[in-house]
């Protein structure tokens, strides 16, 4: 079922984000489908997947890619 939440960071019009709700059944979070900010920027709406049971859900900006690639897991943090 599709679902919409507030823009409550002010996320520009047209980013994408994961949906994350709570599993019961594994007692985590996990992705549940994608959201985008509408295109006046006040809302989250989702473009795919949404509520397959009532429980916690909430939007999460997806981090920026790191234009260098990915990093050895083995280097030390800069």
């Amino acid at each position: 079922m599709p679902i919409t939440f507030p823009n409550i960071d002010n996320l520009p019009p047209g980013d994408e984000m994961d949906i994350w709700s709570l599993d019961p059944e594994i007692g985590q979070f996990v992705i549940v489908g994608t959201g985008k900010v509408s295109s006046d920027g006040n809302s989250v709406e989702t473009i795919n997947g949404g509520v397959r049971a009532a429980d916690w859900h909430f939007p999460s900006p997806q981090p920026p890619e790191d234009p260098s690639g990915p990093k050895d897991p083995k280097e030390p943090p800069n």
